[in-house]
């Protein structure tokens, strides 16, 4: 009885330490994504920025990203903490060029991708004059804010003609059409969530904090005053980086290159790897950052390569 005690006790003692030695599930994680929805209104024949079916399709939207985990914030609320830089933009009848130049205006927090919809409705009385057929239609799409890059796009419409008052006045419309809006505004914001969440790229490796999804991202990495063989090391260092996909030059003078960098790799990442190299090429130069745009102007000094780096790129 004793050993088989003891053997039952090896057993259990056994389960619990591969137990313990299984990689846990992965905890669903919130994508690290600052998302803004805006209306597009500059089609005349679009509902205005601003009126009440507007604004409940706007909270639809919203409330289906902040359903799926995304960072969704309100232009609003954004622009009230300071708000004459955007008084010009603060228009109805807006433009593609003017959402993405608003977007970019806000960097606390900066804003990542803009989900931008437009809502088309039309009406006209049935045929036996005893009602108002109404129809609506709702496109919407995704956009990296830094980059322009289309992340995807989709459109809803009214299933079938519904139904008003012959007699409907504008507020009588506007309670009908809103009602319906906000219906569609959340099957749109359900689908543009998951198209984001689809353009997220799962963390895969160890040094992938909390193996998060994350955007891919592009960036201008600008070097001047760099030797040809410190640019080589440069290119070596790119390819060590967190989340790297690919990179290559689109500008080189004598004195300048410019490489196009894209991977899921960080901003703050990309500054603190920024650093790392010239620690590691042991290059004095001045850093700054322009949006995506990360310039690296070196300062008259020597540089002496240095190797044996256990840095986790």
């Amino acid at each position: 009885m004793l050993r088989r005690s003891l053997s039952t006790l090896s057993t259990i003692v056994l389960l619990a330490t591969v137990c313990a030695s299984l990689p846990s599930p992965a905890v669903s994680q919130s994508p690290s994504v600052n998302v803004l929805v805006m209306g597009e209104d500059k089609d005349p024949g679009t509902v205005l920025r601003g009126n009440e079916i507007f604004n409940r399709v706007l909270s639809s939207i919203e409330n289906q990203l902040n359903t799926h985990g995304f960072n969704y914030y309100d232009e609003e609320a954004l622009k009230l903490r300071d708000g004459h830089v955007y008084q010009k933009l603060d228009r109805a009848r807006r433009s593609d060029s003017e959402l993405i130049e608003t977007a970019r205006l806000f960097t606390r927090p900066p804003i990542d991708v803009i989900a931008i919809f437009q809502i088309f409705t039309s009406s006209r009385p049935n045929v036996a004059r005893t009602a108002t057929l109404i129809d609506m239609r709702l496109s919407g799409r995704l956009l990296n804010v830094q980059s322009g890059q289309g992340l995807g796009n989709f459109e809803v419409e009214s299933p079938r003609n519904w139904l008003a008052p012959l007699d409907c006045n504008d507020n009588c419309m506007m309670e009908v059409t809103g009602s319906h809006g906000r219906i569609l505004g959340m099957d749109l914001g359900s689908v543009l969530a998951d198209l984001l969440q689809s353009a997220m790229i799962q963390g895969s490796t160890p040094s992938d904090v909390d193996h998060r999804a994350s955007l891919r991202r592009q960036y201008e990495l600008i070097f001047e005053n760099f030797s040809d063989s410190d640019i080589i090391n440069v290119e070596n260092y790119l390819k060590s980086f967190t989340g790297y996909e690919s990179h290559r030059p689109i500008e080189q003078l004598a004195s300048r290159i410019v490489f196009w960098y894209e991977g899921t790799t960080a901003p703050a990442r990309v500054r603190n790897n920024m650093d790392r190299i010239l620690l590691e090429l042991d290059i004095r130069a001045r850093v700054t950052i322009e949006g995506n745009r990360y310039t690296v102007a070196r300062l008259p000094t020597r540089p002496a390569v240095r190797s044996g780096s256990n840095y986790n790129w």
